[in-house]
């Protein structure tokens, strides 16, 4: 299956009122699947506290934001292999 980065994001929750009846709702999200998957590494990284502390601010920020797009855009090439 091709990854195509520019998809939107889609999410299908379920849940069960009261009433025991299951419900199920589509959610179609405003974030590309490039965007979700650098928020998911950015949080990953930034969860780390003691890195932000090894250098200035600016500098943190932009390593923060170029290794998470790194990220994403190698896990995308990475699932857009052919499968053996």
């Amino acid at each position: 299956m091709k990854v195509n980065p520019n998809d939107l994001t889609q999410i299908v929750r379920h849940y069960k009122p009261l009433n025991g009846e299951e419900l199920a709702y589509e959610d179609k999200g405003g974030m590309s699947i490039r965007t979700e998957l650098a928020a998911r590494a950015m949080q990953g990284f930034a969860s780390n506290s003691y890195w932000g502390k090894t250098m200035e601010w600016e500098e943190y920020r932009d390593r923060l934001v170029k290794a998470s797009v790194d990220l994403a855009d190698s896990l995308i090439k990475e699932l857009n292999k052919p499968t053996e």
